[in-house]
């Protein structure tokens, strides 16, 4: 590939990233007006406290952020009839707004404030943080049932059980439903096999989580093949800290071909074949938008090191990248470091993976090279006290310093590695400028030559 081919690639890439970023922004406007009352203090709310708090609310507000308050049964009367006024809302985080409340009061704060929203108008729902469980889905489906717009709602640590799930399936409306998000529940394989019928039942659903939930493989398979099905509409997918086996593996594996559109692949610590799924990775036409990529946990060694460094250097579309709680080892980041120049990386985390200096020091001149990166996290590995004090000053005479992470966690008396030379040259590797002018005839004829962006 020559120079000016790749460096229309990396214009075009940049350019997709400031549009998604600018949409970003757009999205924010969107919910300027905001009545938010989190703070850094929690607060369990008096009838007059909320009248406080929310006397002055705009009712013409689109998002409304109640956590860090947790409200009883007088001031969540109160609350609810602030909602009641919001005839606009569309963005409802009730996250976390019931701590320490009896489960029955609980539960009727709950069903109180859900039911003042306007359900035919809310696109967005946060339920996480609450202790929810069989009663509270029951106490919600009728309300659930009728938000005939939502398109986002997310379950985290909810204490949802497999039968939770299954009633979910039964209540939640799917026909505009883009986002669905479990986190830290109980609901194991069977909560699972109820979320794949969710899934099979959504016919729009772009972005599906479900971590920290004692997947097994017997529930995981059904969940995977689900999402797969869903082909070039599935966008992002996070089936982290999960059980997975060799069936598992397989099948998600053959369906990443069809997942034209995804752009995040979060498998932290599921147990997947790094080496099916490095395969499969690697051909471009797999996942050509892929965006973000968490392979922590996955046992990646010094060869899968300089493969995901390989892979890193060949998909520019790629911005963030998480190999924690690996065995990369010095020669691992070596390998990644040498293999990934140039790349396009935003932020790359390599903690816990007894990575001493050599390795520590490779990835500091692989970051001071890389001029898009803006975060690298080397914390939690094994430098000694001279490996760090040359990864900062190579970093510092760079400019770059900003972009190091935090090392309160360092073993510094672990490293093995041999001493660096005293007369080690510093490499000065900089990304071939990507300052070409945005002519469509160039890149046309750049295109012409078999420029795809992988």
């Amino acid at each position: 590939m020559s120079d000016r081919v790749r460096a229309l690639q990396q214009r075009v890439v940049q350019l997709e990233r400031e549009g998604a970023d600018k949409d970003a922004r757009i999205e924010a406007l969107r919910r300027k007006r905001h009545v938010d009352l989190t703070s850094e203090k929690r607060e369990a709310l008096t009838k007059e406290r909320a009248e406080e708090l929310l006397g002055a609310a705009d009712v013409d507000a689109v998002a409304v952020t109640l956590g860090t308050k947790s409200f009883g049964k007088e001031s969540s009367a109160v609350a609810a009839e602030v909602l009641r006024q919001m005839k606009a809302l569309e963005y409802a985080d009730l996250a976390d707004i019931i701590a320490g409340r009896p489960e029955a009061e609980a539960l009727e704060v709950l069903k109180e404030m859900c039911g003042a929203l306007p359900t035919s108008q809310v696109r967005v729902l946060d339920l996480s943080e609450n202790a929810l469980g069989e009663k509270g889905i029951r106490a919600l489906s009728d309300i659930l049932s009728a938000m005939s717009s939502l398109q986002e709602v997310k379950f985290m640590n909810n204490g949802l059980s497999e039968l939770s799930i299954e009633l979910l399936r039964e209540c939640l409306p799917k026909s505009e439903l883009r986002t669905l998000h479990f986190h830290n529940n109980m609901s194991g394989p069977g909560g699972a096999r109820a979320a794949s019928e969710i899934i099979a039942q959504c016919p729009v659903l772009e972005d599906f989580r479900m971590s920290s939930s004692r997947v097994r493989p017997d529930g995981g398979l059904p969940m995977i093949k689900a999402l797969c099905a869903l082909g070039p509409r599935l966008r992002r997918v996070n089936l982290s800290d999960s059980m997975f086996d060799s069936d598992c593996t397989e099948a998600l594996v053959e369906g990443l071909s069809s997942m034209t559109n995804l752009t995040d692949l979060i498998l932290r610590d599921t147990g997947i074949d790094k080496d099916a799924l490095l395969d499969a990775l690697e051909d471009p036409e797999v996942l050509p938008k892929l965006s973000v990529l968490d392979l922590s946990g996955l046992e990646l060694d010094a060869e899968a090191g300089e493969r995901v460094g390989a892979l890193v250097k060949s998909r520019l579309r790629l911005r963030k990248l998480w190999m924690d709680d690996n065995e990369l080892e010095s020669e691992g980041a070596e390998n990644f470091a040498a293999a990934a120049k140039p790349c396009m990386l935003e932020l790359l985390s390599v903690q816990t993976n007894t990575i001493g200096q050599r390795g520590a020091v490779a990835l500091a001149r692989f970051a001071a090279a890389t001029p898009t990166l803006t975060r690298l996290d080397l914390n939690d590995n094994t430098i000694s006290e001279v490996g760090l004090v040359k990864v900062k000053s190579l970093l510092e005479k760079k400019g770059r310093i900003s972009v190091l992470g935090s090392l309160d966690e360092n073993v510094d008396d672990c490293d093995e590695d041999e001493p660096l030379s005293d007369n080690e040259d510093d490499e000065d590797e900089n990304v071939a400028d990507a300052g070409v002018e945005d002519d469509i005839d160039a890149l046309a004829d750049a295109m012409g030559q078999g420029m795809a962006l992988k």
